[in-house]
């Protein structure tokens, strides 16, 4: 799983980085986010092993709410970023961080 998780995350920096060096350069900012979707794990694992197993190894210690991950690309989208382009953030609570 980690391997396959590596792999689509190589796949979609490249995918954005050739993505903004494509589209007319300095013109266009193009950037992406990279985030896991909790929802399915969880479901799978159950809320118990889910607080007691996977949370502990999330650096901030909790899930991530979709509020702070709409946050992400209104920053993205707004001229505070307006030198970024090409990149991809992972707003994670430092998930890959740790593990």
């Amino acid at each position: 799983m980690r391997c396959l998780q590596a792999r689509a995350s190589r796949a979609h920096d490249e995918r954005f980085r050739g993505a903004g060096a494509e589209r007319n350069p300095g013109q266009h900012r193009m950037s992406g986010i990279q985030t896991p979707m909790h929802h399915r794990e969880r479901a799978v694992l159950g809320d118990d092993i889910w607080d007691k197993v996977l949370i502990p190894r999330v650096h901030l210690r909790r899930t991530g709410r979709p509020d702070e991950i709409a946050q992400t690309i209104v920053f993205l989208c707004s001229d505070e970023a307006s030198y970024i382009s090409g990149s991809t953030l992972t707003p994670d609570g430092g998930f890959t961080l740790t593990v």
